[in-house]
């Protein structure tokens, strides 16, 4: 007679808990090793989430937290990054985030990520801080990611500016060709009064991205190199 439910090799398989066993673990998970794995990519987009929430549930959170010139605070050139004026807004940010972010952050290594995407917020505040004191742009709030997302766009578009994207899912753009249309359309939105949308604070994005871009291009790459093309089906307004 055959059991058929005895192990047929000659090495008993190791009992459950044990070293070896499908089950064995060394110690359980904890939240600071979800943490520890978690990419800068990710992290952003869930703060984003966070705070649309937040702007959705709680009354003045908003006002409290976004880049207002006449009442300028010492966070809202930083907090304003995380806040966005509507659901489609948001939609957009996050769909070029979570589609160039990850290139981006393979090069640059998680903090380096943080890093650029935090200054890139800054760079574009400071320039909409600066064109609303040269008169250029209406002293009205702001909010948004762009400005950030802008900073990832081009340092991409200086680090590998080859790389194929496919603008509206159609037209074929090298991300050189992306950044010189990207310039020429935020040159022609600062001028325009009545276009609601920051366009220096995506020039501030762009300029600092493109300056960090040239920077790391400087220095062997280090956490790794960019892949072979990615579609890019907008280009994300703020």
């Amino acid at each position: 007679m055959v059991d058929y439910f005895r192990p047929r090799s000659s090495s008993a398989s190791p009992p459950h808990g044990l070293p070896g066993s499908p089950f064995y673990s060394p110690k359980p998970p904890s939240p600071l090793d979800f943490l520890s794995s978690l990419r800068a990519v990710d992290a952003l987009l869930g703060l984003i989430f966070v705070c649309f929430l937040a702007q959705m549930l709680i009354p003045g959170f908003t006002e409290m937290f976004y880049f207002d010139p006449g009442h300028l605070q010492w966070w809202m050139p930083i907090t304003s990054v995380f806040l966005h004026g509507g659901f489609l807004h948001l939609l957009l940010n996050c769909y070029a985030l979570w589609m160039f972010g990850p290139i981006l952050e393979q090069r640059l290594g998680r903090t380096g990520f943080l890093l650029l995407f935090l200054a890139g917020g800054l760079a574009g505040s400071a320039f909409y801080e600066g064109a609303i004191l040269l008169g250029i742009s209406p002293a009205v709030p702001a909010l948004g990611a762009s400005g950030a997302i802008y900073a990832v766009l081009g340092a991409i578009a200086v680090l590998a500016p080859r790389l194929m994207v496919a603008l509206f899912g159609v037209i074929p753009l090298s991300m050189r060709q992306a950044a010189l249309l990207w310039v020429a359309l935020e040159l022609l939105g600062t001028f325009n009064p009545y276009s609601g949308v920051a366009s220096t604070a995506h020039l501030g994005g762009l300029a600092l991205g493109f300056a960090w871009g040239w920077l790391e291009s400087r220095r062997p790459p280090g956490a790794g190199s960019f892949p072979g093309g990615v579609p890019y089906h907008f280009i994300p307004r703020r």
